[in-house]
């Protein structure tokens, strides 16, 4: 027996004590002798090895298997990685040393095995099933779940470039469609009423104004050999101005004519149709006239309404005083659908030098009136 203060008992590495033709080394292969209950050793477990470690060779092999086989050398000491003896690892992972386990999982000595549905499983798994887990002979591996996360946001944020790259191109498209000119719209109103496109009889060009003043009219209220000037317009042929200026004492007279063919415009009122921006401008051109800017230092106009000309026409009278001279000037505008004709018409009626004058402004408002309808027979 032990004395009192040593160690725990060892145990040989030898067979166990007791068992047949297995007895001590001084014991003869007849010795019968019972030894004490605490000489033999309690089963003993297997210790848990992570399933994505590899398998040493000899590690937890059956006693008495030769090392090439996989098992321990009988007499190398570190043969304690499997079971001790003759105990093996039964299927349950209990350890079979004549108490054994049975199918159960039952130690013969009454004790319950636990329970080796994980060791089975795979005790480095994250997650249950046919997923990815960690372990096994592939060796670390993505979990499952976290894969299928990273998948998905990956579809995300390919879904959100792909919205952004539609939406600014939709956005393009919507501001071409109204800004432009007939852009995009075969219809000319879109679903709100509001025209995008010229609308029928509307005009999309007006006619060169140095060519469209007739010869006759140039000569009866020119008369002479007046200096004519050609002013292109901004917006290529929707808009041209002509100049004609006679300078011969006594008369000093300036013809301007001026044709422009407004577009469909946000900014127009109504449905903001070419018609109504060319609307918009003939309302303005009467303000203008019937309240002057201070800015422009030019008296009111006295207004008088033109019938048959164009679709809509006034004209305007004004006298117009500054440094020493006094100037006539009748402005006409007529408007034809979306065209607008602004005509005027200045004669020198007092010159503080002297040598011209006076004028007739009754004259005057006769030759713009015959200078806008030349413009508009021309539009059409």
């Amino acid at each position: 027996m032990a004395q009192q203060g040593s160690g725990p008992p060892r145990f040989p590495s030898g067979p166990v004590p007791g068992g047949p033709g297995r007895g001590r080394p001084d014991a003869g292969p007849d010795t019968d002798e019972e030894l004490p209950s605490w000489v033999i050793p309690a089963p003993v477990r297997p210790p848990r090895q992570h399933p994505s470690s590899r398998r040493r060779p000899g590690a937890g092999a059956r006693h008495g298997e030769s090392p090439a086989g996989g098992g321990p050398d009988r007499d190398d000491p570190r043969a304690g990685n499997g079971a001790r003896d003759d105990g093996a690892v039964g299927a349950s992972g209990g350890v079979d040393d004549g108490g054994g386990v049975d199918e159960g999982g039952v130690v013969g000595d009454g004790r319950l095995a636990r329970d080796s549905q994980r060791a089975r499983s795979g005790r480095g798994a994250r997650h249950g099933g046919d997923g990815p887990r960690y372990g096994g002979e592939g060796g670390l591996r993505v979990p499952f779940g976290r894969a299928r996360a990273a998948r998905a946001r990956r579809a995300r944020r390919r879904l959100r470039v792909w919205g952004v790259l539609a939406g600014g191109a939709a956005l393009i498209a919507v501001l071409i469609y109204v800004l432009l000119p007939g852009g995009g719209a075969s219809s000319p109103a879109g679903a709100n009423g509001f025209v995008t496109t010229y609308l029928p009889g509307e005009y999309r060009s007006v006619p060169d104004t140095c060519e469209s003043v007739s010869a006759a009219t140039l000569g009866r209220y020119l008369p002479g050999r007046p200096t004519r000037a050609a002013l292109p317009g901004l917006s290529g042929n929707s808009g041209n101005q002509c100049d004609w200026t006679l300078d011969h004492k006594p008369v000093y007279r300036l013809l301007q004519v001026t044709a422009q063919a407004y577009a469909p415009s946000g900014l127009a009122s109504g449905n903001g149709s070419a018609t109504s921006a060319a609307k918009d401008a003939y309302a303005q051109d009467l303000q203008a006239k019937t309240h002057p800017p201070r800015s422009t230092h030019q008296p009111p106009a006295r207004i008088t309404a033109i019938r048959g000309l164009g679709t809509a026409a006034f004209s305007a009278f004004q006298v117009i005083k500054a440094g020493g001279d006094t100037t006539d000037r009748v402005t006409v505008v007529a408007r034809i659908r979306n065209a607008l004709v602004i005509v005027t018409f200045s004669g020198l009626d007092h010159a503080s030098r002297g040598g011209y004058g006076p004028d007739s402004p009754g004259e005057l408002a006769a030759g713009a009136a015959a200078a806008a309808r030349d413009v508009l027979a021309r539009i059409g």
